[in-house]
């Protein structure tokens, strides 16, 4: 599409009186037309003059219709106000034109002409919207201001023809459908063009004139059309020339000489000393001779075209007063400048080297403070070009002294005292940094507690100047570590060597309070001790604490503890023993010993004696001795109640034989053997016998207090009792059937005896080792026993097992929500009771997404039952079930009006229903049966806009299409847009 704006502007009417002004107006609702001439198309409607309207081959104009005239000095303005509705489906076309034209219009020119009058003599300018032959591209929309002088025909769209100024192009916001605002200004042959408020000119352009003209409008359409309108016209026109330049107020000393006033502007000029007018010769020269104010006017033109008087005023004024000038002083070379404050003044400033003469300076200068010395600073004012008296300050600029100088010990051992430093100089400050801080008097000290680095710095004062700063540096070296030590021990009179330290410098002390020595002491063994020895070292010439060397001389042992013994003879003897430590054996005396007790021979009675040390914290004790006797040796047997015993059972055994005096029995049993009746020393016991198979018991009977003994052994046979191993499931479900069975017997078991523990036997074997089928009516663990008994009467042990009953879970279920059931409604299902440990499935599962869970939602596709299903983890389930019966639901609804307004109330319209709906199509159209919106998909919402513009407020109306069951539905109606 190609756009094109035409708008002229005529000059405004301009009288030939002196300062005389023109207006015209096209304003008001309805539009006041009084005093202009309407053509073609034009017409009033509203506060609006439509030029043209939404048709083709259209031609339009406005224009006042008195002449005015416009001298060369001139000036008017002109502020209107247009509009360009774009006709939906055309391009934009063609413009307004806005001018000023001594020829009102008898023939215009349309299409692309924009209605301009043919052959027009005066100012136009063309706002251009459609097939323009822009250089910037066709239907840009673009401003031209053009000049024509009654020789063009007619406006031709892209001419260069009369172009005042450049071409404003890409104005797209002119078919924006918005009123848009113009003004154009008229001074003296230069025109400016102002848009949409502007302060900047758009178009620039000069064309003087003087012609008598006609301001008006015009528009016009070809093949493609808009409606073009214009309001708010006011044209405003004045004839005079511009007042002359000047410079005011010019200002005088007492005295001073004067020169003639002067102005600018072009002239020529009219001088005069008062508002009477009355002119001068010429252009006057101030008088110097008394102070005070005078004024002066002067105007520029002749005739008829002469401007307003511009004022002058010429100040005569005394010279100011001096200035008063302060600043710092002294200094030390070296400080920073401060610069000075000059006060009292009320003009600008003249600086000065000297008090008299010289060149001035409007810089503020300063003083060197890097040089020690006096320097005189001088400065005056000047008020209304007068200068004032100079005034002085003297700069002192004092040498700064040198550091002082600082003495003391530089070096110190950690805890040592501090010793203060010597300083020499005038005025001591102390500071603890190289610069910054604040100084005292008060020397620091160092602490010496901590080893480390630290500088102290100082510095003098003189003539109220501070020197640099001297340092001294103190260094406290760290106190060493104690010597690191390695205390000996010995034994008792063994051979000992020097002590042993690690460290530098190494001084001894000991045992006991003695003189340091550098000699490593030897300690003595002579006698068992503990001896304290203590060693300190020097590093850096600090001495470290000491360390404490501890010697332990350790005792010599007793030889160990001995006893003689006696054995029978024949009796394997055990291997020699003694009440000690890391035993040493000997044969004889002197001679290596052995750790390995020795083992006395038995087999020839007599006396033998060893020898034995010991061995205490690495210590060897003198040697023991122990005398080992072998003496000489008095026959039974033992009876058994019965020839063979259950396994578990008792048998009586008994000792047979003669009695020796004094003689001790012992019984010593198998294992899985123990007493029942009698002790290990009765003569007579009642065993029981755990273990199967062979089994050996042994007698002992001795004599002589019981040292030397006679065994025999007897062997008894133990029968097996019957092996039992029931089985049955460890977890079973409340009223369920399980089987009860051996898993295991042994082979001579013959009969076995059961403890059911409250089961009902609901079938068995009629062999008494099962099967069985049995059922638990309560929950709970149960404890089940057997036992069997061999051919032989052997019982076995009882053999107990355990099964868990387990609750029936509880599978009632509801539906959550009071109201009614539509079908294919999204229903939340939900358990009376929720077991983390359960599993909860539900049935028919097409209704379900998901159908696991306690809480479950599902759709409700058909009528009938939904089952749950509740599993444990040990496999007991329980079921339940209910009937739904759906209705259909199929009504839809929606409201009377809605505000699309974006504040989140009512912003969309949309079906309100209950159940679910198989939506297939939406539609909202307009009065015009136009659509503005449709949807054949869930988004069912209408925003109130159509392609994205929000429509007008108005009735609309809907017709939507719905599947109910097995129904086809249509609901129509009428909503209304309220914004």
């Amino acid at each position: 599409m190609k756009k094109i704006f035409l708008f002229l502007l005529a000059s405004a009417f301009v009288h030939t009186t002196l300062l005389a002004q023109f207006t015209a107006t096209l304003t008001g609702n309805p539009i006041g037309t009084t005093g202009w001439i309407l053509g073609g198309s034009s017409t009033g409607i509203d506060s609006t003059m439509r030029l043209t309207g939404a048709a083709s081959s259209q031609n339009g104009y406005v224009y006042y219709n008195t002449a005015t005239n416009l001298t060369t000095c001139g000036h008017f303005t002109v502020d209107f106000d247009y509009k360009i509705v774009v006709t939906a489906g055309t391009p934009v076309a063609d413009g307004i034109a806005f001018w000023y034209l001594s020829n009102p219009p008898i023939a215009v020119t349309g299409g692309g002409g924009c209605g301009i009058p043919n052959n027009a003599n005066g100012l136009i300018l063309v706002l251009d919207t459609y097939d323009n032959n822009s250089a910037a591209g066709a239907d840009n929309p673009l401003i031209t201001l053009l000049g024509y002088n009654g020789t063009i025909t007619s406006y031709v769209e892209g001419s260069t023809t009369g172009r005042l100024g450049t071409v404003a192009t890409n104005q797209f916001y002119m078919t924006d459908g918005t009123w848009h605002h113009v003004k154009v200004d008229y001074t003296a042959g230069t025109i400016n063009v102002y848009v949409n408020y502007s302060t900047t000119p758009i178009i620039t352009g000069v064309y003087p004139m003087t012609i008598n003209g006609y301001f008006g409008f015009s528009s016009s359409t070809g093949l493609y059309y808009s409606d073009q309108r214009i309001k708010d016209v006011h044209v405003v026109s004045t004839s005079t020339s511009p007042m002359p330049t000047v410079v005011s107020p010019v200002n005088y000393c007492l005295g001073a000489t004067a020169s003639p006033l002067t102005a600018g502007g072009g002239g020529p000029y009219s001088w005069y000393t008062d508002t009477t007018m009355a002119p001068l010769a010429g252009a006057p020269t101030p008088s110097t001779a008394t102070t005070g104010s005078t004024y002066y006017y002067v105007r520029q033109g002749s005739g008829s075209c002469i401007s307003p008087a511009a004022t002058i005023q010429v100040i005569v004024g005394t010279p100011p007063a001096a200035p008063v000038l302060s600043g710092h002083t002294p200094y030390c070379t070296g400080e920073t400048f401060i610069p000075f404050v000059v006060t009292g003044t009320t003009g600008s400033l003249n600086w000065y080297t000297a008090a008299t003469g010289g060149t001035a300076s409007t810089t503020t200068p300063t003083v060197n403070t890097g040089v020690a010395g006096t320097t005189t600073t001088w400065v005056s004012q000047i008020v209304s070009g007068c200068e004032s008296n100079r005034a002085s300050f003297t700069t002192v600029v004092h040498p700064t002294p040198a550091a002082p100088l600082l003495t003391g010990t530089s070096t110190y051992c950690q805890y040592n005292a501090y010793t203060p430093l010597t300083a020499t100089g005038t005025n001591i400050k102390w500071y603890t940094v190289p610069t910054g801080g604040t100084g005292s008097t008060t020397q620091p000290t160092v602490n010496t507690s901590v080893a480390g680095v630290t500088t102290i710095y100082a510095s003098q004062t003189d003539t109220g100047c501070e020197s640099p700063r001297a340092a001294f540096v103190v260094t406290v070296n760290a106190k060493p570590a104690p010597p690191t030590v390695a205390p000996p021990t010995y034994c008792q009179l063994d051979p000992s060597g020097p002590l042993a330290a690690t460290g530098t410098g190494l001084l001894w002390y000991g045992p006991g309070v003695t003189a340091p020595s550098a000699a490593t002491p030897v300690p003595s063994t002579t006698l068992a001790r503990v001896d304290t020895y203590y060693v300190t070292q020097t590093v850096l010439g600090c001495t470290s604490d000491s360390a404490r060397d501890i010697v332990t001389i350790k005792p010599k042992p007793a030889p160990p503890v001995t006893a003689d013994t006696s054995y029978c003879q024949f009796f394997p003897a055990p291997a020699l023993t003694a009440i000690g430590s890391n035993l040493l054996w000997y044969t004889t005396l002197g001679g290596s010993g052995s750790s390995t007790a020795p083992v006395p021979p038995t087999t020839v009675s007599g006396s033998t004696t060893w020898f034995v040390t010991q061995m205490v914290n690495g210590c060897i004790s003198n040697p023991a001795s122990l005398m080992v006797t072998t003496m000489f040796l008095p026959t039974f047997t033992i009876t058994q109640s019965r020839p063979y015993v259950c396994q578990f059972d008792t048998l009586t055994l008994s000792y047979f034989g003669a009695t020796p005096i004094g003689a001790g029995y012992t019984w010593t049993l198998p294992q899985g053997a123990s007493f029942v009746s009698g002790t290990a020393s009765s003569t007579s016991v009642v065993v029981r016998f755990d273990s199967l198979n062979l089994q050996d018991v042994v007698l002992r009977i001795g004599d002589n207090a019981n040292f030397c003994a006679t065994y025999d052994t007897i062997r008894i046979s133990v029968s097996p009792t019957p092996i039992v191993d029931p089985y049955i499931q460890e977890n079973v479900c409340q009223g369920d059937t399980v089987g009860l069975a051996l898993t295991a017997h042994s082979d001579n078991a013959s009969t076995y005896v059961w403890d059911f523990a409250g089961a009902n036997i609901i079938t068995h074997n009629s062999n008494s080792g099962g099967p069985y089928t049995v059922s638990w009516p309560t929950t709970g663990i149960h404890v089940i026993k057997i036992y069997g008994v061999s051919v032989a009467g052997c019982r076995s042990q009882t053999v107990n097992d355990t099964v868990n009953v387990h609750v029936i879970p509880d599978a009632r279920f509801r539906i959550v929500g009071d109201g009614p059931l539509c079908l294919e409604d999204s229903v939340e299902f939900k358990a009376d009771s929720f077991n983390y440990g359960y599993n909860y499935s539900w049935y028919p599962s097409h209704f379900f997404a998901l159908n696991i869970g306690a809480d479950v939602w599902g759709k409700v596709e058909t009528s009938g039952y939904v089952s749950l299903e509740v599993r444990d983890a040990f496999g007991c389930k329980n079921t339940d079930s209910l009937l739904l019966t759906p209705d259909y639901c199929c009504t839809v609804s929606f409201p009377s009006a809605f505000t699309p307004n974006g504040d989140g109330k009512n912003d969309l319209f949309r079906p309100i229903y209950q159940g679910y709906h198989r939506f297939h199509g939406f539609r909202v159209t307009n009065r015009w049966g136009q659509v503005v919106f449709e949807s054949t998909n869930s988004n069912m919402a209408w925003d109130g806009k159509y392609n994205g513009v929000p429509q007008d407020m108005d009735v609309y109306y809907y017709v939507i299409k719905y599947d109910c069951g097995a129904k086809e539905l249509i609901a129509k109606g009428d909503v209304t847009l309220i914004r």
